[in-house]
């Protein structure tokens, strides 16, 4: 039994990716080709190569159709749900799948280390917080953490529109919750795919080192060499 009240090997632990096809700063992004896959494949990919993680699954709408049929295509778990309601969306999938633990990130986070999501479930089940989540890391190394019933417990909880898109920072304030840090604050940097400069990087990351499990490091140092500090 773990301080969360679940016991860890009964548990069905899920990675919720949120995705839709709607980009206005970044068309296309979701399915973008990157190093010859859909980006988001290459995002599933690497998540599940977590060993904490039984199944990804893509909560997405049905106004994006592009992104049901990929997950059809390649057999990857998926949920549809509302398009204006995060928080609804991401509750009736973890119900819809039947998960215990949630791991949540966005689509757009192609570079999430499998390692540092390991760590991250690791330290919620150790600790027993209500929400963990990653914290100082660049941003695109982001994910949270949390049980079926703290989510539940939020989804009735909520009313508020505008908190139930951005449920994450909810959680921060209501819960008791924890932030996993990397000890030298790098947040600063960004490497979610939100304009097409960014999907550039994403794809050279992955024509570079997709040829093994590349860590958020060698990512930093590849991001480094591309964009040298000013001195």
């Amino acid at each position: 039994m773990t301080k969360t009240g679940v016991e860890y090997d009964a548990a069905k632990i899920g990675m919720i990716i949120i995705a839709r096809d709607h980009s206005v700063r970044c068309p296309g992004k979701a399915l973008a080709d990157v190093a010859g896959k859909p980006a988001l494949w290459q995002m599933v990919h690497r998540i599940s190569q977590a060993n904490y993680i039984h199944d990804v699954i893509i909560a997405t709408t049905e106004d994006s159709p592009r992104i049901i049929e990929f997950c059809k295509e390649y057999g990857i778990s998926y949920s549809v749900g509302n398009a204006e309601d995060i928080l609804d969306r991401t509750y009736q999938c973890a119900k819809e799948h039947k998960l215990d633990i949630i791991a949540r990130s966005w689509g757009d986070c192609l570079v999430l280390d499998p390692v540092v999501v390991n760590e991250l479930i690791n330290d919620h089940l150790s600790f027993g917080y209500d929400y963990t989540y990653l914290i100082g890391y660049p941003k695109g190394i982001n994910a949270g953490v949390l049980s079926f019933d703290k989510l539940e417990y939020a989804w009735k909880t909520i009313t508020d529109r505008k908190w139930r898109m951005w449920f994450q920072r909810w959680f921060c304030l209501n819960m008791k919750a924890r932030g996993y840090s990397y000890f030298k604050p790098l947040d600063s940097i960004s490497w979610c795919v939100d304009y097409p400069h960014d999907l550039e990087f994403n794809r050279r990351v992955f024509e570079q080192l997709g040829d093994h499990l590349f860590t958020w490091e060698e990512v930093l140092e590849l991001w480094l060499k591309t964009y040298p500090p000013k001195i």
